[in-house]
C-alpha cells in the first residue's frame, strides 16, 4: 500500500525542501496509546524537510515580550482558573483523612 500526498502546505514562514531520498524501506505508522495498537498506513516515497524561519519566530518573541504562543495559553488558563477561584469555583482543596 502506498500512500500519496498531493500537496504540501506550509506556513509563510516555513520553507520546504525535498529531503534525502531514503536506500531502504520506510512506513509511516499510526499509534494509538490508548488501545496500544500501532497501524502501518503505507509507504514513504518522499521525504521533505521543514525549516522554520528562526529570525522570524525570534522576532515574535520579542514582540511578545519574550512568550511563545504556549506559555501565553498557559497565562490565560491561570489566570481563568484564579478568577474562578476568587469567585467562589471549585479549586483545590485538603483532604483530610480520619
Amino acid at each position: 500500500m502506498s500512500l500519496s500526498i498531493p500537496c504540501i502546505k506550509s506556513r509563510a514562514d516555513e520553507k520546504v525542501s525535498p529531503g534525502v531520498e531514503t536506500t531502504f524501506l520506510q512506513q509511516l505508522v499510526h499509534l494509538d496509546g490508548k488501545s496500544k495498537a500501532a497501524v502501518v498506513l503505507g509507504e514513504i516515497n518522499k521525504n521533505y524537510v521543514v525549516t522554520p524561519d528562526i529570525d522570524r519566530l525570534l522576532q515574535d518573541l520579542f514582540i511578545n515580550g519574550g512568550m511563545t504562543p504556549g506559555d501565553k495559553e498557559w497565562e490565560e488558563h491561570k489566570q481563568k482558573f484564579r478568577r474562578a477561584r476568587a469567585e467562589g469555583g471549585p479549586g483545590l482543596m485538603k483532604m483530610e483523612m480520619d
